[in-house]
């Protein structure tokens, strides 16, 4: 998962790098909430910081020259949308990965709970406070 964020901040500066002054902000915490909030975090971050920023991010940093407020609104799409791609890549890796634990647990030919699943299992149960109940465990071979 790191190195997807790496990948994705890399993605982000490399197309924004205009915007210097406040780069090093978006291309942190936009993956970051893409990749722990899916595609609606990503979406969400990413019109928050377009908005946002849009004041403390002049045309012209030298001169303090402001950009016209149209900008702000496209900037935020473009956030946005870089937050939703970055949103789905990491609801697809999320997808992928419960898929492959899921192909690790069961039968591939019965769907049923195979071994390391009932291992997983009993090792939960032995963790689990003892409720002065009886527990016992009866195989049949």
């Amino acid at each position: 998962m790191p190195r997807s964020i790496l990948t994705a901040r890399s993605m982000v500066h490399a197309v924004l790098k205009r915007d210097r002054p406040w780069m090093g902000l978006v291309t942190a915490v936009l993956p970051l909430a893409a990749a722990f909030a899916g595609i609606r975090g990503g979406l969400i971050v990413g019109a928050v910081m377009g908005l946002a920023l849009g004041p403390f991010m002049p045309l012209d940093v030298a001169t303090g020259e402001m950009r016209d407020p149209k900008n702000w609104v496209v900037r935020a799409a473009a956030f946005s949308g870089f937050g939703v791609v970055l949103g789905w890549w990491s609801d697809q890796f999320r997808a992928a990965a419960h898929d492959r634990e899921k192909m690790a647990l069961t039968d591939q030919l019965s769907g049923l709970l195979n071994r390391n699943a009932l291992e997983r299992h009993l090792a939960d149960l032995g963790r689990q406070d003892d409720d002065g109940g009886l527990r016992s465990l009866v195989s049949y071979d």
